[in-house]
């Protein structure tokens, strides 16, 4: 008897699998799990936004002064910088190609994340349920922000890179390496978010805060994507006259204004641009009409010195609450930042802007 029993108990505990080894059903049969997966994508757009290509290449020129000063004053020019209203200046050529790559793959890395994430709440028993309901859930909320970083994600590598390599949750475990044209590839994620935006909380709602990305931040980010398939883009001429196409996979048309036949490009916009200015308003309306409880424009300081003297001043109260580790009123949504150390100047740099 006793050396049955020993022999059974030896078979169950050879036949039972390393607590450190699961699947995915394992991982998404409870929503805490299957939000730590979220979280691991969260942290990884941090690294990519924060690397060093998004200083470099983005926004030089502009008024958010996102720059380093390194940058500006070596590369550029203060001069040519912040120059006299109405006079031009020359950005240098910058050689990007190792940081593009460590870019690129981490964009891909985190697109990754969030197909398996998507994959696997449609293969949830009762995803019709979740995607049926007239309100958000847990679950419905997760898969928004899944759709909501992947959309991002290929909204900068469009603004970056143009036409890249379009990947799914239905390509999941494919080696993909043909280009997808932007526009089929802005054009389908945003009809994603458009169907997954009623489901998702506002900040605020069901303790979310704006370290994650919530309705509010969708209904804006539609907007930015519309704004983006409506204006001018160069785009290849290189690839055929059927290669740029729609998300029904119809051939666009597009007015253009110049072409450089050395570099095959076209510079110019689709001939359909006004309807996706139309298809924006009523989100950007909804962005700021219906912000929901958690988010609020500063339209007044309320703060005073010891002797009673009014500040006066509701731009920088935004910014005394971003230092005095409040949760802003304004935000929508914050990549994370730690405080710096060693002498780099990433956490400045993006406070700037």
């Amino acid at each position: 008897m006793a050396a049955g029993l020993s022999a059974v108990s030896c078979a169950s505990w050879l036949e039972t699998s390393s607590p450190s080894v699961v699947d995915a059903d394992f991982v998404f049969s409870d929503f805490g799990t299957g939000k730590d997966v979220m979280l691991g994508a969260y942290n990884s757009y941090i690294s990519v936004v924060n690397e060093g290509t998004v200083i470099n290449l983005e926004v030089i020129g502009s008024d958010l002064e996102r720059a380093s000063v390194g940058i500006i004053a070596n590369q550029i020019g203060a001069a040519q910088l912040y120059g006299p209203e109405g006079t031009s200046y020359d950005v240098p050529n910058f050689d990007i190609n190792d940081r593009s790559l460590a870019k690129w793959s981490t964009f891909y890395s985190v697109i990754s994340l969030c197909n398996n994430i998507i994959a696997n709440i449609k293969n949830l028993p009762d995803y019709e349920q979740i995607i049926g309901a007239a309100e958000p859930s847990d679950w419905s909320d997760l898969l928004g922000q899944a759709y909501a970083m992947r959309a991002t994600c290929y909204y900068d590598l469009a603004r970056l890179y143009g036409d890249v390599i379009y990947m799914t949750e239905d390509q999941l475990g494919q080696d993909i390496k043909t280009l997808t044209g932007r526009d089929e590839i802005i054009e389908k994620e945003i009809n994603n978010l458009i169907a997954i935006e009623p489901l998702m909380y506002r900040v605020g709602e069901n303790n979310h805060l704006p370290d994650q990305m919530t309705r509010n931040y969708v209904q804006g980010l539609i907007g930015r994507l519309c704004f983006m398939e409506a204006g001018y883009a160069t785009r290849r001429t290189d690839l055929g006259d059927d290669f740029y196409k729609d998300a029904d996979g119809n051939v666009l048309t597009f007015e253009t204004w110049g072409t450089d036949d050395e570099r095959n490009a076209a510079y110019g916009r689709r001939t359909d641009w006004k309807d996706f200015y139309a298809m924006a308003v009523p989100y950007l309306e909804s962005a700021v009409n219906e912000p929901g409880g958690g988010v609020s424009l500063i339209t007044v300081d309320p703060r005073s010195d010891k002797e009673g003297r009014s500040y006066g001043n509701p731009f920088q109260y935004y910014f005394d609450q971003v230092t005095k580790q409040v949760m802003p009123m304004e935000s929508i949504y914050e990549v994370t930042m730690k405080q710096e150390g060693g002498g780099s100047r990433i956490a400045y740099n993006w406070g700037r802007g």
